[in-house]
């Protein structure tokens, strides 16, 4: 069990993102678009646990960096039994999502929907089983559709608050994309709920900004779920490295 301050750094596909924990509590987390700005601000003998989908040359700069440096991947020590039928082509955020969902209270079943550059849910049944999921294409990536695979529709942005009924080609888009993924993202809830119905929801991921959740007993926001697993597997690992 690791118990000194480590640095866990979750690398997607649009942020850089590091947390400070120590003893397994968080302590504060930042984001960066630059690569080098953010190894300068982690001290070079730090415990340093990654999550990476980005490309290798990242894992190699690290690895410059810094010496004590734990990579996440589907063969460490897990803290939930992986039913994954291909566990090598699991993505290791979802790996990390996993992590955080079974170090949650209750031994009910849970399911994390983290919306970010596609919108992945992660199922762990009540005895820490998990089964796997699904994925679909995230906001961005359907405004960025509509635009490139029309001739005319113009790339915008999301509203926080779209309107139902769209009055210009912008605000169609926006009701189309948003409102279209909220009735997905629920309507996939829904089904799950049916199967299991003491089911808990943790939201997170970078897009959450952009959407209104409305308030469940069942349904929680945690922007630092995917981080949390990276400190719960790197626990269980530090170890051997």
């Amino acid at each position: 069990m690791a118990t000194e301050t480590y640095v866990c750094l979750d690398f997607g596909n649009t942020d850089l993102k590091v947390a400070c924990f120590e003893k397994g509590q968080l302590l504060e987390t930042k984001r960066f678009q630059n690569l080098d700005e953010l190894i300068g601000s982690v001290p070079a003998d730090f415990p340093v646990a990654v999550s990476s989908v980005r490309e290798k040359s990242i894992e190699e700069r690290l690895s410059f960096n810094f010496k004590k440096l734990v990579f996440i991947h589907s063969n460490l020590k897990l803290p939930f039994v992986n039913d994954y039928a291909t566990p090598a082509t699991l993505g290791i955020d979802r790996l990390c999502n996993a992590a955080a969902l079974s170090k949650k209270e209750g031994r009910s079943a849970k399911l994390s929907v983290d919306i970010g550059t596609c919108i992945k849910f992660d199922f762990l049944c009540g005895d820490n089983h998990y089964l796997g999921g699904s994925i679909s294409p995230g906001l961005k990536m359907r405004f960025l559709a509509l635009h490139q695979q029309t001739a005319n529709l113009p790339l915008i942005e999301p509203n926080q608050h779209p309107k139902l009924i769209g009055q210009t080609t912008a605000e169609s888009i926006q009701s189309g994309v948003q409102n279209g993924m909220m009735a997905e993202i629920f309507g996939m809830i829904a089904k799950y709920e049916e199967q299991f119905p003491d089911l808990s929801v943790y939201f997170t991921g970078g897009d959450l900004q952009n959407f209104d959740f409305p308030q469940k007993n069942n349904i929680f926001v945690d922007e630092n779920l995917t981080i949390k697993g990276i400190s719960e597997i790197y626990q269980l690992n530090a170890s051997n490295h």
